[in-house]
């Protein structure tokens, strides 16, 4: 796990961590607390906003922040540049993908720094939750 210097382990970071690191994607606090059960037993939701709030500090992990809907969080090393938000079962998926073209196409007098796509719909395969280990 990459660590600032005043970054101290506990097995909540840890296990928050390994699901963020395991999912690959942004996940709410509420799927956290789902994943992370399996890895502490009894781990409660102000346990897990406690250590959300000290590893973004850290720059541990990264906001995601989604129009109309609470904040995810994902390791920086999986952020992508765009976001897909499946309407249904309100998974967060992130994805690369290269617009070229787009920052020329904007009414005159309009400069583009950056552009972020944000998508809303269904996943026709939601992703496989993995199977708790032991």
């Amino acid at each position: 796990m990459k660590q600032a210097n005043t970054f101290r382990e506990t097995k909540q970071r840890n296990a928050i961590h390994t699901i963020l690191d395991e999912a690959k994607r942004p996940l709410s606090p509420q799927e956290m607390l789902a994943l992370a059960d399996v890895h502490v037993p009894g781990i409660g939701i102000a346990t897990i906003y406690r250590n959300i709030k000290i590893m973004v500090e850290q720059g541990v992990l990264s906001s995601v922040d989604i129009p109309g809907e609470p904040s995810r969080f994902i390791l920086p090393q999986h952020r992508k540049t765009h976001l897909f938000l499946d309407k249904e079962s309100g998974v967060a998926m992130m994805f690369d993908l290269d617009l070229p073209g787009i920052k020329r196409r904007l009414p005159r007098g309009m400069k583009a720094q950056d552009v972020t796509l944000f998508c809303t719909g269904t996943l026709q395969a939601p992703p496989k939750k993995k199977k708790a280990k032991g």
